[in-house]
């Protein structure tokens, strides 16, 4: 009887949290940057909530955390309509998996597009978890759909002049190059040793992709030459060491994809670089 009690008064304290823009404040904010843009949406006291993508990866969403939990843990999420949509319909679209950190959630591609869907038609994406201090608050996370439809164009545009790759891929490497050189040195040897060390732990011989990169300074046509040169160098180097020329494939960029933007020294010996995918 007293364990009922017990049992009894601690879910008449359990508590309800949730997390949401204010109507009157509600936005969405876009970050277009060298190489990434972002469709940003702050939710106050909690953190912010983000629809990202960069050159050569696909969309996908992540939740930011002011304090995130410290544990594994599952989440669901679920589109809610909002009080004036009266013919609306909550769905539920996911359970997730929360991850410690300040980035407890993130989701893939097929499920950031349908949350976007979900917010061009004005429904509410909303989490819902039991707090992650002792579980006992259920809190629930809402990302407004207010004012998202005025910038979803701009985000749009902005993903549409990335480089988009047509494969997936599990691992990347990358190494460098001196000016005007597709020569390789001791320390890039050294990192195509590693490539090759992790190539042969994954089964079944996986294909690899060399994209090759240059920097801004240069002609188009010169510097597409030379990111495949490198490229191609790279993959030498493999064959030679065992890697079948059969499973490497080559891909030129010239100066198309920066890791930095930045018109200096730094910026340019990040930039002559050749990249080492494996393949999924």
């Amino acid at each position: 009887m007293a364990a009922s009690l017990l049992c009894l008064s601690a879910s008449a304290h359990a508590l309800s949290q949730r997390f949401e823009a204010p109507m009157h404040s509600a936005s969405w904010t876009l970050k277009n940057e060298p190489g990434r843009c972002a469709l940003v949406h702050e939710i106050p006291r909690y953190g912010m909530a983000r629809f990202e993508q960069r050159h050569g990866r696909k969309l996908g969403f992540y939740l930011e955390v002011l304090q995130g939990p410290v544990r594994h843990d599952v989440a669901s999420l679920q589109t809610v309509p909002p009080p004036w949509m009266h013919d609306g319909q909550k769905r539920d679209l996911a359970t997730l998996k929360v991850k410690p950190g300040d980035e407890p959630i993130v989701t893939d591609r097929d499920l950031a597009q349908r949350m976007m869907y979900e917010l061009e038609q004005g429904m509410f994406p909303e989490f819902h978890y039991r707090d992650w201090a002792d579980k006992q608050d259920a809190v629930t996370v809402a990302l407004s759909a207010v004012r998202f439809r005025d910038v979803l164009p701009d985000f749009k545009n902005c993903i549409a002049d990335l480089i988009k790759l047509d494969f997936d891929f599990s691992e990347e490497h990358i190494v460098y190059f001196d000016t005007n050189s597709n020569s390789l040195n001791y320390n890039d040897r050294r990192q195509l040793d590693k490539v090759i060390q992790a190539y042969k732990k994954h089964g079944g011989s996986p294909r690899l992709i060399v994209g090759g990169h240059a920097d801004e300074r240069g002609t188009d046509s010169f510097n597409m030459g030379l990111s495949r040169k490198r490229a191609e160098e790279v993959k030498q180097y493999l064959a030679r060491r065992g890697i079948a020329a059969s499973k490497i494939d080559i891909r030129a960029y010239g100066e198309r994809w920066p890791a930095d933007k930045i018109s200096s020294n730094t910026a340019w010996a990040k930039n002559r670089r050749a990249t080492i995918w494996f393949l999924n």
